[in-house]
């Protein structure tokens, strides 16, 4: 990564591509995919090594040791989907990570507003955490962009059920009462056994 980073740099200089360039993103992206390979501790002891008072030349740049910050770094050159996407699987596989997986769909929507990709992410982070108003919403907003796409249209049924148990465990008649109404407007509810 400091041999690519010194790569990066002398380009730059060089005016082979500029700072924010589609080939300084693939750089941080492809140091960001090396650095994800290594274990935590193991990039927990670089950045101690890397903290330490050190020569100006010896390349130990700190943010060559984060993968969100090269993540980030990719992105913020040259934004794509893809590198959010992969961002965001990073972030969703680590045990502690550095940024938390909803800030980087947030970021990924912001940016790509079109997309229903950070849409679902966002709404399956909200359900897990069991916030189901905050789902509806972001699948409300992923409807409005792709009302056809498979994991759109089963989360309405599955979210409202949602609701309506949590609202039935905590003996809430008259609101159980709107879910089954809401429901009811759900095609997918009257199919089969349902």
């Amino acid at each position: 990564c400091v041999s690519w980073e010194r790569f990066r740099q002398q380009a730059i200089r060089e005016g082979w591509f500029s700072d924010q360039s589609p080939e300084a993103a693939a750089l941080y992206l492809h140091m960001a995919e090396l650095i994800a390979l290594l274990p935590e501790g193991e990039r927990q002891r670089m950045r101690k090594v890397s903290s330490r008072p050190s020569r100006p030349d010896d390349g130990l740049d700190p943010r060559l040791l984060s993968p969100a910050r090269l993540y980030e770094l990719s992105v913020l050159a040259h934004p794509e989907a893809e590198v959010y996407r992969q961002w965001l699987a990073w972030t969703e596989n680590e045990r502690k990570p550095e940024v938390p997986a909803e800030k980087v769909a947030l970021a990924w929507h912001q940016a790509f507003p079109r997309d229903v990709q950070p849409l679902l992410r966002l709404m399956a982070g909200a359900e897990k955490r069991g916030t189901f108003r905050k789902a509806i919403g972001y699948l409300e907003k992923a409807e409005a962009l792709d009302g056809l796409h498979a994991e759109v249209r089963q989360a309405r049924l599955r979210l409202i059920v949602s609701t309506a148990r949590r609202h039935l465990k905590a003996r809430k008649a008259h609101l159980v009462e709107g879910d089954v109404a809401e429901l009811a407007k759900i095609p997918q509810a009257s199919e089969g056994d349902r």
